[in-house]
């Protein structure tokens, strides 16, 4: 479990036995761990992946300022919209705090989708296709958090790709 790169480093030992772990409850094999570990390990090599990860990938953002940093993973929700129940679980979620109060917040979701980097047809097509998941985090987010949705921004790290991208 990370919550900044930058200030604690991943011991691949530890995250070894938490993924083992959380293998014996999913029932993954152990060569599918070993797999997820090898692909997780290289993705934060990526300038990308370890930036969004780092709470120095923050420094410049505008809400960042005079701001406390919260790193929430696994966050759970449940929600009422427009008659119908909203639940999930986000995979990361930062919540900027000004004051110990909630001013904005910074969904990031991880997809382990193969997907060549230079093909922009597809990658626009997988972007457009988890648009619909991230959306509806945003207004379960801005629902619990009493946040508007335009101060919740939304990241997914593709992690296999190496490719982090933005959704306003």
């Amino acid at each position: 479990s990370i919550t900044w790169v930058d200030e604690t480093p991943v011991d691949k030992h530890v995250s070894r036995q938490l993924a083992l772990r959380h293998a014996f409850t999913t029932q993954m094999p152990d060569h599918e761990v070993d797999q997820a570990l090898e692909e997780f390990h290289r993705a934060l090599e990526s300038p990308a992946i370890h930036a969004a990860l780092s709470r120095s990938g923050y420094a410049d953002r505008k809400a960042c300022q005079d701001t406390d940093l919260e790193v929430l993973r696994e966050y759970p929700f449940a929600v009422r919209q427009d008659g119908h129940l909203l639940n999930g679980l986000v995979d990361r979620l930062i919540l900027f705090r000004k004051n110990s109060r909630v001013i904005s917040a910074d969904i990031v979701d991880f997809k382990t989708d193969h997907l060549d980097p230079h093909d922009t047809a597809v990658l626009d097509a997988r972007l457009a296709y988890y648009r619909p998941q991230l959306e509806g985090y945003r207004r379960a987010i801005a629902t619990t958090f009493k946040l508007p949705t335009a101060s919740i921004s939304c990241q997914l790290l593709l992690i296999t790709s190496g490719l982090v991208r933005q959704f306003k």
